[in-house]
């Protein structure tokens, strides 16, 4: 279901009809680990492999394409607010249609120069692939065949390489996430939160017991204790970008020890 290429990859939520509950088993920090290893970095049926650390350094700047209701942008500052206190990184809305209408706006707002570098597309489905080719090889056919197969969300991300920059490798350069405006509320919830979770730099899933919204089967409809915990891992600053993945699961070992309380 995913399509990776280089720095950049598609992250997509295929939203079942009806929420599964997390399994209840004994996890353990070791547990917390592998699982943290398979979404961080990939490999197997997750995606291609990566062996460093991927991760915003820059503020996330905020723009959200489309005419918005109140309840979206609502939901949507909540997602943020949560995933802000996880991370403890800068998160903050730039550019909204509910901003603009209440003219919150600073004077002479100019998007070009906002410094925006998650767009948020938030319109009807048949008119996504159109208005967000250019974020996906400049093809409306890679959403469109999504779409069809039963996929409502998808994101992707550039990051820097090794190789495009040797000096700096792994650090997020921009995101798109795009958001069927015609989804009900909670199907906006979960993808919200998956999606804008997975572009922070834990784009993929696992196929492991374990209970993480990270699956495609089983689907839960929220952050488990364990992905938030990924989440703080990650935005520890002690794991860097670029950070070459032993290095960076030797530190995250006790980061899980510690917050897992020991077990």
């Amino acid at each position: 279901m995913r399509t990776l290429a280089a720095a950049f990859f598609m992250l997509l939520l295929a939203l079942p009809a009806g929420a599964q509950s997390p399994q209840k088993k004994e996890i353990s920090h070791a547990d917390i680990l592998r699982n943290f290893e398979i979404i961080a970095f990939g490999g197997g049926k997750s995606g291609k492999p990566y062996n460093y650390i991927r991760k915003w350094a820059k503020p996330i700047r905020v723009g959200i394409k489309g005419k918005t209701t109140e309840k979206f942008e609502q939901l949507f500052a909540q997602v943020m607010q949560r995933l802000r206190k996880l991370t403890k990184h800068t998160i903050e809305l730039r550019y909204s249609y509910q901003m603009a209408k209440a003219g919150r706006l600073p004077p002479g707002f100019d998007a070009k120069k906002s410094g925006i570098n998650l767009l948020v597309f938030f319109y009807p489905l048949k008119e996504l692939p159109e208005r967000t080719k250019k974020y996906f090889n400049n093809s409306t056919e890679q959403l469109k065949a999504l779409y069809a197969g039963g996929a409502y969300c998808a994101a992707r991300l550039n990051a820097t390489s090794p190789k495009s920059n040797p000096k700096a490798p792994g650090r997020i350069n921009w995101a798109v996430i795009t958001m069927p405006a015609e989804l009900p509320y909670e199907h906006w919830k979960v993808c919200l939160l998956e999606e804008f979770t997975q572009i922070l730099g834990l784009p993929n899933d696992t196929e492991e017991d374990f209970p993480t919204s990270f699956k495609d089967r089983n689907k839960i409809w929220d952050l488990t204790k364990y992905d938030e915990m990924m989440v703080q891992a990650l935005y520890d600053p002690r794991l860097k970008p670029g950070m070459p993945k032993v290095d960076a699961l030797a530190v995250a070992r006790g980061i899980f020890l510690r917050l897992n309380g020991g077990k």
